[in-house]
């Protein structure tokens, strides 16, 4: 397979099978089926030791997974198993504390007003995802720019989100510790309205994000000559952690 861009394996044929595995705890074991799999279809193109597979994360309908060669992403609603992905983790939580503040991160909307002039407060879905050091530290260039030793201004790009629609977003903050959407209530709204499914006003803890289970997003590329055009979902609680483990 060609290692400058994301191919994938179409396994539709076999989808029944898998399916069988889908809400198994073993998510290594469906891994190492999945990865069998396309090496069957594909008739040895794709050329990897199963016995080093380890699971990232799992994103939605998505399982993340890699081997000592490269890095694969198992789509089980459509079947496709893509090759060389290069899906990242942001929490929804502070990294460094464990916990989400009252009035930063996903609770920014109750955070005081910007301007001294506006008594009513911030927008209800006013959000943004706090980016650790540590990551731009393990995927530094992954943004399109060093964002451990940038300049500061902030980087801009196309965001996807699981509906189609396409809104700006940014890198921003000192030290490129903020993911934002332009407006900030676009991503603020996708997350409390349609992810955590809570009533706008309600404060989010990360206990509520684990009986959720959902506690970060993934973020990947469609193209990775594009870096301008970013993807979004929903990951499962944990995933972010065994992320940063990995």
């Amino acid at each position: 397979m060609d290692e400058k861009k994301l191919d994938s394996v179409n396994l539709n044929k076999y989808i029944d099978y898998i399916d069988i595995f889908a809400d198994h705890d073993d998510e290594e074991l469906l891994a190492k089926i999945v990865l069998k799999l396309a090496m069957y279809e594909t008739s040895g193109k794709i050329k990897d030791d199963i016995k080093t597979t380890s699971v990232i994360g799992v994103s939605n309908n998505n399982l993340i997974f890699e081997t000592k060669n490269r890095k694969y992403r198992y789509d089980a609603f459509r079947g496709t198993l893509y090759v060389n992905d290069d899906s990242i983790f942001v929490p929804l939580y502070s990294y460094k504390t464990g916990q989400i503040g009252e009035k930063s991160g996903i609770n920014a909307w109750n955070g005081a007003p910007k301007s001294s002039l506006n008594k009513s407060g911030r927008p209800a879905y006013e959000v943004y995802l706090p980016v650790p050091k540590e990551l731009h530290k393990k995927v530094n260039g992954w943004f399109g720019k060093d964002t451990i030793n940038g300049d500061g201004s902030s980087i801009k790009f196309m965001l996807h989100f699981p509906d189609g629609e396409v809104i700006p977003g940014r890198l921003a903050q000192q030290g490129y510790k903020s993911l934002q959407t332009n407006p900030q209530a676009a991503l603020g709204k996708w997350l409390i309205d349609n992810v955590l499914k809570v009533t706008k006003g309600t404060l989010i803890t990360k206990t509520l994000l684990d009986e959720r289970g959902v506690d970060c997003v993934r973020l990947w590329h469609e193209d990775h000559n594009d870096l301008e055009n970013i993807w979004i979902d929903f990951a499962a609680t944990g995933t972010f952690e065994r992320f940063m483990a990995d």
